[in-house]
């Protein structure tokens, strides 16, 4: 049968599409993931052995003799599994409510719905890349103990650029040299940017000075100290995550973001929005956990 104006499917394509272009803006931290599609509910993965290798038994990789057998090394991976999770949202708008109100409450519940899920799946990400803040497997430093004090200590004491910079040679050191060749991003939470900002702001001409770039899609992509800066508010306060781009994780994804409406008219507007997929840690040694950001 041939769908006429008022077929909800037709309706419900073109609501889904226009809440997805919305949604898509409102991604921050997935960015810096890899993103891989998967037609299973548990997907596997393997986690690199971040150790140097050595030569086994009692070989050298240095200063093996003339015609001597090459040293052998084995690299070692960790099989990982992970179940898929659903991340869904609706709610139901009153008839009366739909035809009558001041204000859109139609439109600003779709945009409403489809935010709240990618907000959940932001929260998620940033707690499976952090191990629940743990930093397990990730490296870490300390601002007091690198910088000398918090982003936020009066008579800006504190000095971000130095734990950034200590952030980024642990990176380094643990073979990720990239992190100095703009392959980097900094996680942080809309306060500790401000402070960020104004330590920025008060050391005028001696501080690091933030960068801008015009990504092909129109949006802008702030930089500082070569690493692309992520504000969001599912970043935890007092912690920042400095690592490198599409190497740290993978974005398992069932399903991507659909947004659905579903009028019965007389009675209510159903609207609800949906994705399915996981969050994998991949490589935390290529990632370094800064915590005590604020005094």
């Amino acid at each position: 049968m041939a769908d006429g104006i008022g077929n909800e499917d037709l309706r419900t394509r073109d609501y889904s599409s226009d809440l997805k272009g919305f949604a898509l803006q409102k991604y921050t931290l997935i960015e810096d993931l890899s993103i891989a599609s998967t037609p299973g509910w548990v997907t596997s993965y393997y986690r690199e052995t971040a150790t140097a290798l050595a030569a086994s038994g009692t070989q050298r990789i240095r200063g093996g003799g003339r015609g001597s057998e090459f040293p052998t090394a084995k690299v070692t991976w960790a099989l990982k599994n992970k179940l898929i999770e659903s991340y869904r949202l609706k709610d139901f708008i009153p008839w009366e409510d739909h035809i009558s109100d001041n204000i859109d409450v139609t439109g600003r519940t779709l945009l409403r719905i489809a935010e709240g899920v990618v907000k959940a799946q932001e929260d998620e990400i940033f707690q499976i890349m952090t191990v629940a803040l743990a930093g397990t497997g990730l490296n870490s430093t300390t601002t007091t103990a690198v910088g000398g004090d918090q982003w936020d200590a009066p008579a800006d004491a504190g000095d971000p650029p130095a734990d950034l910079l200590d952030a980024m040679r642990l990176i380094a050191v643990a073979g990720f040299l990239e992190i100095y060749k703009g392959a980097g991003f900094l996680w942080i939470n809309p306060y500790d940017y401000q402070s960020l900002l104004i330590w920025v702001y008060h050391k005028g001409a001696q501080a690091p000075k933030f960068a801008e770039m015009i990504l092909a899609d129109g949006r802008v992509q702030q930089t500082f100290m070569g690493l692309k800066v992520r504000v969001s508010n599912s970043v935890t306060v007092d912690y920042a995550l400095v690592g490198i781009s599409k190497t740290c994780g993978t974005w398992q994804e069932l399903q991507p973001l659909q947004v659905y409406r579903k009028d019965e008219p007389g009675e209510h507007v159903e609207i609800k929005a949906f994705q399915y997929g996981a969050t994998q840690l991949t490589t935390p040694t290529c990632m370094t956990l800064i915590d005590d950001l604020v005094t």
